[in-house]
């Protein structure tokens, strides 16, 4: 995966809304007058234009919330570079080894050994 430059670019888990309630189907068929009740709760959710993933109902993220995630993706990603550059530089050990580690990940490079000397 290249630096993220759009919100598509995002993993699914980045993008995905803001849940607001579970509802778990057995209970539409276990128990039918509760069951009439959830599926009006989906219904009208679905009505406000509330996303219904999986059983929940999704308050979809807006576009300022959308490229605040977007710009945290870059800048991770752009911090993992700049770890993996300056090992490739002076071969020294990131501090920081989960970003360049996911930036590493990211980029399909596989992970050097870590030397026994470092901590």
């Amino acid at each position: 995966m290249t630096r993220p430059t759009s919100p598509a670019d995002l993993e699914d888990y980045q993008t995905r809304g803001h849940r607001v309630a579970t509802i778990p189907s057995d209970y539409i068929t276990r128990y039918p007058s509760l069951g009439q009740h959830l599926l009006a709760a989906l219904a009208e959710a679905g009505r406000l234009g509330l996303a219904i993933e999986d059983g929940e109902i999704v308050i979809p993220l807006t576009e300022t919330e959308l490229d605040n995630k977007l710009q945290s993706a870059q800048r991770s990603w752009d911090a993992g570079k700049e770890l993996h550059d300056k090992y490739l530089a002076d071969g020294e050990w990131p501090k920081y080894s989960y970003v360049w580690g996911s930036y590493l990940t990211a980029e399909g490079i596989a992970t050097p050994e870590k030397p026994e000397h470092v901590s």
